[in-house]
Parts: C-alpha cells; structure tokens; sequence
C-alpha cells in the first residue's frame, strides 16, 4: 500500500478548538448545572422546584431533537425513550435517579 493510499484513509485531525465549539460548551454548561444541582439536592440545600427546573433544563435538547426526528424522519429515537424514563421516573418520586439518567445520556450525547 502506498502512503498517498494510506494517508488517504485517515481521519483529519482536528484541533480542540475545532472539537470545543460554542454548541458543545453550552452542553458541557447544561451537564455539568444538572450534575451540580443534584449534588446540592442531596445535600439538603437545593429544593425539589430546582431539581425539576433543572431536569426540565436538561431534557429540552433531547425533547426537541426527538421531537424533531420523530415528525421529519418518521424515527422514535433514544431521546424519546431516555425522557419517558426521565419523566416517569420524577412521576415515581425517584427524582435524583432520574436526573442521574438524564446526566448520563447528556454526556453520552456529547461524547
């Protein structure tokens, strides 16, 4: 294999400052509000209307992604299924768990 072959076939690299666009930083921003306002919510300080303020915060990216593959591409994705489990969870009481979900797939979805 020659090397115009082989150079031909590898990614471009792309600088941090490519990666880290003004999109990824305001997720970065929304993950690490929601992560921060459940830890205050399990040390007592953060009340539940902040805990559901910022699931709310949390979930509006999925939702409206979703919502949006759901109507253009005719698709239910994992966006729909991590809110129904989000929402249902907070339905449940469980609401720290289900903010740590949604922690979760917002970091799976920058990722």
């Amino acid at each position: 294999m020659s090397d115009a072959t082989h150079s031909s076939r590898e990614m471009p690299r792309m600088t941090l400052r490519e990666i880290l666009t003004r999109e990824r930083w305001i997720e970065i921003v929304r993950i690490a509000g929601v992560g921060a306002v459940i830890g205050l919510f399990k040390l007592g300080v953060a009340p539940l209307p902040v805990l559901l303020l910022a699931i709310a915060v949390g979930l509006y990216p999925l939702v409206k992604k979703g919502s949006l593959d759901a109507i253009r591409e005719h698709r239910i994705g994992t966006e729909i299924f991590v809110t129904l489990a989000t929402v249902i969870s907070v339905i449940g009481k469980e609401y720290a768990a289900g903010a740590i979900l949604l922690v979760i797939i917002l970091v799976a979805e920058l990722i």
